[in-house]
């Protein structure tokens, strides 16, 4: 595999056999004072019996109840930019000694897509997109990215493999943004905080990228020296880009960089915030974090009223798994509300900078690819109405698109040069239409314990003339129903159950269903159930 190398603190893929359940959920109400439709939960007395992913359900196993009731809670004001992704700016790039394998998406002398996977990205749909990933690990310079590629920077991007031009630059990157229809305000940049050879002053470097993203082409040329903005405007874009999200390094915690402890991290940042924020004072710094609650790290980091003060936001990263004891979704999640609110008491805001399901450091192609088949994509779908459950959260940011090449590889580059969506991608493109502008404040109540509880989530449109359901079963052995009670002024049209024929399977299939009897909805082992309803 590339050098995109796991984190540390994943956990390796592990699992448990569970035990049955029952399960009562209760989605927080559309339209304040509105009334439910009594939809009977009628009893079921016949045992579950177990059904293959992929196959039509056939059973009805233990009851689950689904209801909406009054008083709407919209936890999330535009749920849509929870469906945000990592970019790779090394997409353009070849690996191998002799960089005779291309490991992106896009040609290294031209900067165009490959024609072999031109259809399957152009198909994914983008909401929003962090910028340039891994290459800031791989310390590049961003200037060496724009301009005529046969005059950029020759630099190092992959380990073992030899300097090259990135011929999908920075302003190819936000063309193509701007073409796939994401706004400048949903990008989000990450910039690198070390000094290189090309860049020794990481302070000058990365004002230098806010000025030339941002500043106007007027003659103001505020910070003095090279006028960027007019540099900008001879490479083909005369008008601001108008980024104002930017991240302070990747994941600067680990043990290769601060090992846990902020002070230094601090120390080396703030020259580095404060020239980008003299180059323009609009910008919302991120500062990276870790998900847990009681990061050492990030309590060094608010505690800094330096840094709190300058940032708008945290930046947590989450890999997780729903077959284990460790990195789940449930740890996950109590991670991500602690720093939620964490983060709030200082006034800021939570960007989820990266997150995807987890790979162990010694891995195989099986464990690697598991993690973008159906059960990457499941898991993941946990996550998502997850993360739409709780409060202060901007966005997030799946890690990674553009290099089908590396271990996380929503699309994946196969041994004879041809190119597989993963279930993951096609995840995201099933998820678009459904995520709705804003999520609903959602309680699942079990009534018995479970190792992998069923996870739901309610989506609103602004108007409040849509609602979609979204119902997650990642259970390996239980078949489950679900009880839904149809809200006022509403009516279904739309019930789809999205199942695959095995965990390792590379996609899945989707089918519209019907209701078994009494109105409920079978919700097989390792299954998502859509439904969707609107003003008649």
């Amino acid at each position: 595999m590339p050098d995109f190398v796991p984190r540390e603190h994943m956990s390796a893929l592990r699992h448990t056999g569970l035990s049955c359940r029952s399960i009562r959920w209760a989605c927080a109400a559309l339209f304040a004072g509105a009334a439910c439709n009594a939809d009977s939960a009628t009893s079921v007395s016949a045992p579950a019996t177990p059904t293959t992913p992929g196959a039509p359900p056939t059973a009805t196993p233990v009851a689950a109840t689904v209801t909406v009731t009054a008083g709407a809670t919209v936890v999330n004001v535009d749920a849509q930019r929870l469906l945000g992704v990592t970019f790779e700016g090394r997409t353009s790039s070849r690996i191998g000694a002799t960089g005779a394998t291309p490991a992106g998406l896009y040609d290294d002398v031209t900067g165009n897509l490959y024609p072999g996977v031109a259809a399957l990205w152009n198909s994914l749909p983008l909401t929003g997109m962090r910028y340039p990933g891994n290459a800031v690990n791989a310390r590049w310079d961003w200037k060496g990215t724009i301009g005529p590629i046969a005059q950029r920077l020759l630099q190092q991007l992959s380990a073992g493999a030899p300097a090259q031009r990135v011929a999908f630059g920075f302003d190819e990157y936000m063309a193509m943004a701007a073409a796939r229809g994401v706004a400048a305000a949903d990008i989000q940049i990450m910039i690198v905080i070390y000094p290189t050879a090309s860049a020794p002053d990481p302070a000058a470097s990365a004002a230098d990228w806010v000025e030339y993203a941002n500043a106007p082409n007027d003659g103001s040329n505020v910070r003095g020296g090279t006028d960027w903005a007019a540099m900008r405007a001879a490479n083909g874009h005369p008008a601001p880009y108008g980024i104002r999200i930017w991240n302070i390094g990747n994941e600067p915690w680990t043990t290769s960089e601060y090992n846990f402890v902020a002070a230094p991290y601090i120390a080396q940042v703030l020259p580095i915030i404060d020239a980008m924020l003299e180059a323009d004072p609009t910008l919302r710094i991120t500062i990276p974090a870790l998900g847990t609650a009681t990061s050492p790290w990030n309590a060094g980091i608010l505690a800094s009223s330096a840094i709190t003060s300058r940032a708008w936001g945290l930046s947590p990263h989450f890999f997780y798994n729903d077959a284990g004891s460790s990195g789940t979704i449930a740890q996950s999640e109590a991670g991500l509300v602690a720093v939620a609110q964490q983060a709030a008491a200082k006034g800021l805001s939570v960007v989820i900078g990266d997150h995807a399901h987890s790979i162990p450091t010694q891995n195989t192609t099986a464990t690697v690819d598991l993690a973008m088949q159906w059960q990457g994509a499941l898991t993941t779908a946990s996550f998502l109405a997850m993360a739409s459950q709780v409060a202060n959260v901007n966005r997030a940011n799946f890690w990674i698109f553009g290099m089908p090449s590396a271990v996380w590889h929503p699309i994946r580059m196969n041994a004879d040069g041809s190119y597989t969506k993963m279930a993951l991608a096609s995840l995201y493109e099933l998820l678009q239409p459904v995520l709705l502008t804003q999520s609903l404040a959602t309680t699942v109540i079990e009534t018995s314990a479970g190792a992998l509880p069923v996870r739901a989530a309610a989506f609103r449109s602004a108007d409040g003339k849509r609602l979609n359901v979204v119902v997650v079963n990642s259970d390996r052995t239980v078949d489950q129903v679900v009880d839904f009670a149809t809200p006022a002024g509403l009516a279904r049209v739309g019930a789809r159950l999205v199942t695959a024929t095995a965990l390792d399977a590379d996609n899945f299939t989707t089918a519209s269903v019907t209701s078994l009897a009494g109105g409920r909805w079978a919700l097989p082992k390792t299954s998502m159930l859509l439904l969707e309803f609107a003003a008649p």
